[in-house]
């Protein structure tokens, strides 16, 4: 598990839980929560001089998301570093592969700046990278290692939206294919594991909160650029196939 997910996972535990678990808690003011954003924006500024690139485009992202202005001196770093990894149409992310990659085309495609060709590069190393099966799994492991990897589908759904919304024409089967691994890989509890199929992962294969909300995320994206009416064709044997037009 890489150090980005490792930094995220606990973030959308916490956020989760606040939706899930009964409190008597007074709901915070409006006061309180900008005092909280305002401590968070600190906080951030503080660390990225010293964070790993592949890390500030997290941190970036974030800032722009609390409201910072988009010529912030962090802001305005993270976006730069984002285009470096884009030089002559292919993009080359640090460390953290597909996670910067959804990091990194959400931060472009919301910076404002005209970033069409940078999206395009990254588009094309999500869609390079997909397995046969719709699913995505670390670079070069394919599905040698496990059918498909839970957050990493979560990320490159993320890029190629951000890629979607500037232009970049991404083609219909890459969403059929991501959903239908949703529809193949879904537990019998209507949950989703890390790595289906397996026992990796911090509970040996269990499906979790995080994964399912990860999943539910990733197949709402896929609806959104195929018909959000209705669930899109998915394969089934040619026989219940033909059995419908009789």
């Amino acid at each position: 598990m890489t150090i980005l997910k490792k930094l995220l996972i606990p973030v959308l535990l916490v956020c989760c839980a606040f939706h899930v678990v009964p409190t008597v808690a007074a709901a915070a003011n409006e006061g309180q929560i900008k005092a909280s954003i305002d401590r968070g924006v600190a906080f951030l500024r503080a660390q990225f001089k010293g964070a790993p690139d592949e890390h500030k485009g997290l941190i970036g992202l974030t800032l722009m998301k609390a409201g910072q202005p988009h010529d912030a001196p962090e802001i305005k770093e993270a976006i730069r570093l984002a285009r470096e990894k884009c030089k002559d149409g292919q993009y080359r992310a640090e460390r953290e592969h597909f996670y910067e990659a959804g990091v990194d085309a959400t931060l472009l495609a919301d910076s404002g700046e005209e970033c069409k060709a940078e999206l395009q590069a990254i588009a094309n190393f999500i869609i390079s990278n997909q397995n046969p099966n719709g699913g995505w799994n670390y670079p070069g492991q394919g599905e040698s290692v496990a059918a498909g990897d839970t957050s990493t589908m979560q990320y490159c759904c993320l890029a190629l939206w951000a890629a979607d919304r500037t232009g970049v024409e991404i083609d219909p089967q890459v969403w059929v294919k991501a959903i239908q691994w949703h529809a193949a890989y879904q537990g019998a509890d209507g949950g989703f594991s890390y790595r289906p199929g397996t026992t990796q992962g911090d509970v040996n294969g269990v499906a979790t909160l995080n994964m399912t909300v990860n999943s539910i995320g990733s197949i709402h994206i896929c609806m959104l650029h195929l018909d959000p009416t209705s669930v899109p064709f998915l394969e089934r044997p040619a026989a219940a196939a033909a059995a419908e037009f009789e």
